[in-house]
C-alpha cells in the first residue's frame, strides 16, 4: 500500500515539475501577446479615422530593431507638451486610440505612441529586455520627468504613469531619422 502512495506522490510531483518547467520555457509567449485571438497584427484604424492629426515615425532601437510610432498632435502645427504613451500588453496602439483621443481632449497635449517590437508594424519579437530597449529609445528623445495622473475615462478610472516631454517639440518627425 505504501509503495502505491509513493508512486502516486512521485507521479504527481513529476507532473508538477514538468508543468513548471513548461511555464518557465514558454513564459514570454504567455506574457507578451502581440496579437489578440481573432484579430490581425495590422492596425484596424489609424488616428486619421478619429480625425486626429498625426505623423508616422520610424525609430531604431539600440539593437537595430525597427520600431513604429505615431506622433498625434493636438493641432497640426502644435508645439507643446507631449505625453509618451506606452501601451499595455495585448493588441497594438490602434486599440488604444479612443483612450488617447480622450486624453488629448482633456489634457490638451500631444501624444507619442510607441508600438513595441513585435507589436503592430514594429519588427522583432517581444521580450522584457527588448521592450526595455524600445522604451529607452523614446526616453532618449528629450528631457523627461515622471508624473502620475488619474483621470476618468468612459466611467473607469485609469492610473497612468505619464511621461511629459519638457522640451518643446515642433515636428517630431523632422528631428528623428526615418527609415
Amino acid at each position: 500500500m505504501t509503495s502505491y502512495v509513493n508512486w502516486l506522490l512521485y507521479g504527481v510531483g513529476g507532473i508538477v515539475v514538468a508543468g513548471m518547467a513548461l511555464l518557465v520555457a514558454f513564459q514570454e509567449r504567455l506574457v507578451y501577446v502581440p496579437v489578440l485571438p481573432g484579430l490581425t497584427k495590422s492596425y484596424s484604424i489609424t488616428p486619421a479615422r478619429l480625425r486626429l492629426s498625426y505623423e508616422d515615425v520610424w525609430l531604431r532601437s539600440a539593437d537595430g530593431v525597427r520600431l513604429h510610432a505615431w506622433f498625434i498632435k493636438l493641432f497640426p502645427e502644435c508645439r507643446g507638451p507631449t505625453i509618451l504613451f506606452f501601451q499595455e500588453n495585448a493588441g497594438n496602439i490602434a486599440h488604444r486610440l479612443e483612450m488617447v483621443r480622450i486624453m488629448i481632449q482633456k489634457l490638451h497635449c500631444n501624444v507619442f505612441m510607441l508600438s513595441y517590437r513585435g507589436y503592430g508594424e514594429s519588427d522583432g519579437y517581444p521580450s522584457q529586455h527588448g521592450i526595455t530597449r524600445d522604451a529607452q529609445v523614446c526616453l532618449s528623445l528629450g528631457s523627461l520627468i515622471l508624473t502620475f495622473r488619474s483621470f476618468s475615462c468612459l466611467g473607469s478610472c485609469y492610473y497612468l504613469g505619464i511621461l511629459f516631454f519638457l522640451t518643446w517639440i515642433g515636428s517630431i518627425g523632422s528631428s528623428l531619422s526615418k527609415d
